[in-house]
């Protein structure tokens, strides 16, 4: 058995489509991940969802794989997954030509065998997908890079005897140390008890990380972001059945701490970024469903007036906001998004990313 569609694109669809290319493990064939690829379809009716069948027989049984795993070593391992990353990388091009679809709306979902060449691809020079998916994977040699605006997700069972949890540890530290564009999301999700498999658990983080909207509900459309205007400088955030106290990552709490005088350099908002991370997981905050967040006039007062102009924003506004600011570097200084203004716009699109807010507007 060949490459299996699970579902195509609508054929009179007028935007260029999501692809989404499943990569089963050594041993296994196209047809063994058709479930998760009938799930991830249920979550995506518009997109492709295909699950590739690895180019060679295994040479441990029945089945199929990237590169053989007789004899491998952790020496051996990175020249054996290089000899296979040209197939690799030549069957997602493939896809990417007959689907439409182009590199950044392209996610490749790989578990064990399939996650580690899904993972080697990401250290190609030129990136072959927006997202990566690695399920029970390991990285087969250190990291280089990390590519502006792709997005990386480890997944591991804490259990797992096959292919130990601690290589995606240790992935995801190695890629946090290499990234320098906050553009570029990593993300790490240890599931208690899992080990080398996929379970209902697994299927909530791929939807997740896959499915922009998030999974969950939240029963409350709309989602207040309160910062005090004296000088406590509290912050908080009411969402539908509770109220969590943020006050360490207000923007000017976030602008004193990491950046305090000049513009951010990459280095200082890569710092806040992981402040705010810290912040909502200490919070107990999790992805969810939610339609919009509203904005205090005192926080709305910190953003930069172009941004606040345009408010209420998109998901997609904001992202391209804070990569607009990124990439700025031609406006006078006293122009420039700096200090809490540029605290504040990480700050909302950070919990826009976070916790899976549609919109932001201005409180009412």
């Amino acid at each position: 058995m060949q490459d299996v569609i699970i579902q195509s694109a609508p054929a009179d669809q007028t935007t260029a489509p999501a692809l989404v290319l499943l990569f089963h493990g050594v041993g296994a064939n196209a047809q063994s991940l058709v479930p998760l690829g009938e799930h991830v379809a249920t979550m995506h009716p518009g997109s492709w969802v295909v699950s590739v069948r690895a180019p060679l027989p295994s040479d441990l049984g029945p089945g199929w794989q990237w590169f053989s795993v007789r004899g491998v070593t952790s020496e051996n391992r990175a020249s054996r997954v290089s000899q296979a990353l040209p197939a690799f990388a030549n069957a997602v091009a493939q896809w990417q030509r007959r689907s439409g679809a182009k590199v950044g709306s392209t996610t490749l979902l790989g578990f064990s065998q399939g996650a580690i060449m899904a993972l080697a691809a990401t250290q190609l020079v030129a990136p072959i997908a927006g997202r990566v998916v690695a399920l029970s994977g390991r990285l087969p040699s250190p990291p280089t890079r990390v590519h502006a605006g792709q997005s990386i997700h480890l997944v591991h069972g804490q259990n797992d005897a096959m292919v130990p949890a601690a290589e995606s540890v240790q992935a995801h530290q190695q890629l946090r140390a290499l990234r320098t564009t906050a553009s570029a999301r990593l993300t790490l999700d240890l599931i208690p008890g899992q080990g080398h498999g996929v379970d209902a658990r697994t299927l909530a983080v791929i939807d997740k990380h896959l499915n922009p909207t998030g999974h969950d509900t939240e029963p409350q459309s709309v989602a207040l972001l309160h910062l005090s205007s004296g000088p406590s400088e509290a912050l908080t955030l009411q969402l539908a059945n509770q109220t969590v106290d943020l006050s360490a990552v207000t923007p000017q709490a976030l602008a004193r701490r990491c950046w305090p005088t000049g513009p951010a350099t990459a280095l200082q908002l890569e710092a806040a970024i992981e402040a705010v991370e810290i912040a909502i997981e200490q919070a107990g905050l999790h992805h969810a469903r939610r339609s919009t967040l509203a904005v205090s006039a005192a926080l709305a007062g910190l953003l930069h007036p172009r941004f606040a102009a345009d408010l209420p924003a998109s998901r997609d506004a904001v992202e391209a906001q804070f990569n607009q600011l990124l990439t700025t570097t031609a406006l006078p200084a006293d122009e420039h998004i700096q200090g809490p203004a540029t605290a504040a716009l990480l700050l909302l699109r950070e919990l826009v990313h976070h916790l899976g807010f549609d919109w932001v507007a201005r409180q009412a």
